[in-house]
């Protein structure tokens, strides 16, 4: 992915019109050649595509107004998915009495009718308003008389007093675009961070300086003028397997650094890690909630430490005994929203309020930890050349001891000591340390790992019998817990189980380590399946892969650049054995397969074989080595899961002597 920032210290001063140089468009304009389109000849999948996009953005010199942003679109509509294009929501935001304000909303629906366009235009009236929450409502409407063939256009004005969040620019989305542009202009006195993201390469990236074009109070600054677009832009699709689409797409992100006032004073918005780790310290959200709160379990913890004198079973002790506390009410949050103490009260909390709990309650049993911000994995990277506060929505704790480090969050009761949940695997956290702040690596060493041990004979009543033994570790065995815990007992579990496989009949079942989380958990089951309805036909074919038969590849793109993120390795194993009745002859073994990915990556081994003419075994390996794969990797794990695929088809042909 390229990122790439810029620091802009001259900005613009405008025409009332972004409309030069091909810049905005005319509104209502028929395009008669777009009109007769019924696929786009870029993308044959395409539901709809962009014909032109134009946004402009700038700080306004009338007071009380801010940001103004305009936005206008043109896009034809291909088949019926593609009617979800006229469905618009526009997103307002309010914060401490201040709102923005959504202006000057047009729309029009272009049809062909007998040959001649014909235009619909939207009713003022057909625009609602849905309070989301105090800080957000959305504008509402549907562009009339949509149909497969039109073509939609519309476009609308933003006034923001929000100029920390200079409007952001996305040159992709769901559908392709034939030309996309953004107009900003920015005074000489507001410094900017912009970046550039995503793999597609901007068609136009010019500047100019226009002079005296910002006027306040008085005072006169120089601005910058910078035109970015982009054309024949393809569709993001996003697919199994990946981070946040934020982190892929190609866009343009600003961030506010400082302004200089007229008076000579400058206000600093983007901080230094120095300035974000000295304000987190006396946060009476944050700093103060540790040390305010760090004795909230304090006769636990005495208990704990005449129990325990290694440092490790102490901060296994702490972690769970605040872990089972708890009952997460499903919100992130970096910071306490309730207060520790009523947390504790109340048993229940956000992340905030239960991670900075525990981080409080570690340290003041003398454990080295350290608070660390993170990103969860559909919030989107971090920015790791400046801090951007708003980018980090989640707290976990890290514990120092000695040479090892353990990363923990009390927020789930299956989760063992030293194992993130999934949402957090996200690249890097940054710690907030004793004395400064670092980067963190959050990749796990814990994999996805499961074994299954399948022994069978077949009777000559057409059934299976025998044993099944599965085994899962780590992440495997915290998400299998999950499943069996969904019902009030092992016995609802089996059931369950019986009800979902009708053909196999679970005579004795047990499951060890349910509760020690740490360990692997192991099932076994003695079972009875029925195979064939009777065993007086000459030919009979088997499918080894009674359980967690892999039948669809999960990545079907013709070409995927953005990496393939798993989270954690993966190691899995099958082992099938069938024993044959001794009238039976094997005639058809399914075809040994072995591929392995460049870089040792992963690899995938398939192998069947026949001990003393009647004993059939299958085996089956297959492994994830690094929990990110490249882009220019993807065509090799897709075949890779191809043969996977193929060799889950294959059955075993037995004949009868």
């Amino acid at each position: 992915m390229r990122k790439l920032y810029l620091s802009v210290l001259l900005f613009l001063g405008f025409l009332s019109a972004f409309a030069q140089e091909d810049g905005n468009f005319p509104f209502g304009t028929v395009d008669a050649s777009h009109l007769q389109q019924s696929t786009y000849s870029k993308d044959s999948t395409a539901e709809a595509y962009v014909i032109n996009e134009f946004g402009s953005a700038y700080i306004s010199e009338r007071e009380n107004t801010g940001l103004v942003f305009t936005y206008h679109v043109k896009i034809k509509i291909l088949n019926n998915k593609g009617l979800d294009q006229a469905n618009i929501i526009v997103p307002i935001r309010s914060s401490d009495g201040s709102s923005e304000f959504l202006r000057d909303i047009q729309a029009v629906t272009i049809n062909l009718e007998n040959g001649l366009p014909q235009k619909t235009t939207l009713d003022p009236k057909k625009i609602y308003t849905e309070k989301v929450n105090e800080y957000y409502e959305r504008k509402k409407f549907t562009l009339p008389d949509a149909k497969v063939g039109s073509i939609i256009e519309y476009q609308y004005t933003l006034e923001s007093p929000f100029i920390f969040n200079f409007r952001n620019w996305e040159f992709q989305c769901g559908i392709p675009k034939i030309k996309s542009e953004y107009w900003v202009k920015i005074p000489g006195n507001y410094d900017y961070n912009i970046g550039l993201y995503g793999f597609q390469k901007l068609d136009r990236q010019d500047s100019e300086l226009v002079k005296d074009c910002f006027r306040v109070g008085g005072g006169v600054a120089d601005c910058s003028l910078m035109k970015f677009g982009m054309k024949d832009i393809p569709a993001f699709v996003e697919e199994d397997y990946m981070t946040a689409s934020k982190n892929f797409i190609s866009a343009i992100r600003f961030e506010l650094r400082d302004i200089r006032y007229f008076n000579g004073t400058v206000k600093n918005f983007t901080k230094s890690w120095q300035d974000v780790y000295k304000e987190l310290k006396t946060d009476v959200d944050f700093g103060v909630q540790i040390k305010r709160h760090s004795d909230l379990f304090k006769n636990q913890i005495s208990a704990l430490q005449v129990k325990y004198k290694d440092q490790k079973e102490l901060a296994k002790g702490i972690y769970n005994t605040v872990k089972n506390w708890y009952q997460w009410d499903n919100y992130y949050g970096k910071y306490a929203r309730n207060g520790l103490k009523k947390a504790y009260e109340t048993r229940t909390g956000n992340v905030g309020d239960i991670n900075l709990t525990l981080i409080g309650a570690l340290q003041s049993a003398g454990i080295n930890t350290d608070p660390v911000l993170l990103s969860t994995r559909d919030n989107g990277l971090p920015t790791k050349l400046f801090p951007v506060m708003s980018e980090f929505n989640y707290i976990i704790a890290k514990v120092n001891l000695n040479n090892e480090s353990f990363l923990l969050d009390a927020t789930d009761k299956d989760l063992p000591f030293g194992m993130l949940p999934f949402r957090c695997l996200n690249k890097e956290g940054r710690a907030i340390g004793k004395d400064s702040c670092y980067w963190v690596n959050l990749v796990p060493d814990k994999k996805y790992k499961q074994s299954d041990y399948i022994k069978l004979k077949l009777d000559s009543s057409g059934n299976f019998t025998g044993k099944i033994t599965i085994r899962t570790a780590d992440y495997q065995a915290y998400y299998k817990r999950k499943k069996i815990k969904e019902f009030a007992s092992t016995d609802e579990y089996i059931e369950n189980l019986d009800e979902k496989n009708p053909n196999i009949k679970i005579k004795n079942y047990s499951i060890s380590n349910l509760d020690s989380l740490e360990l692997p958990l192991t099932e076994e089951y003695d079972v009875v399946i029925k195979a064939f309805d009777t065993m007086d036909i000459g030919t009979l074919s088997i499918n080894p892969f009674i359980f967690n038969k892999t039948t669809e590849n999960p990545f079907k793109l013709n070409e995927r650049i953005y990496p393939i993120d798993f989270g954690a390795q993966k190691d899995f194993a099958t082992v099938f054995q069938l024993e044959i009745p001794k009238n039976y002859e094997v005639k058809l073994l399914p075809n040994s397969v072995a591929l392995q990915l460049p870089e040792n990556n992963g690899k995938y081994i398939f192998n069947s074989g026949l001990l003393n003419n009647n004993l059939i075994t299958v085996s089956e390996f297959f492994t994830i080595n690094k929990p990110e794969i490249p882009g220019t990797h993807y065509p090799y794990l897709k075949e890779l899961y191809n043969k996977i695929v193929q060799s889950n088809k294959s059955n075993i042909i037995i004949n009868k002597k």
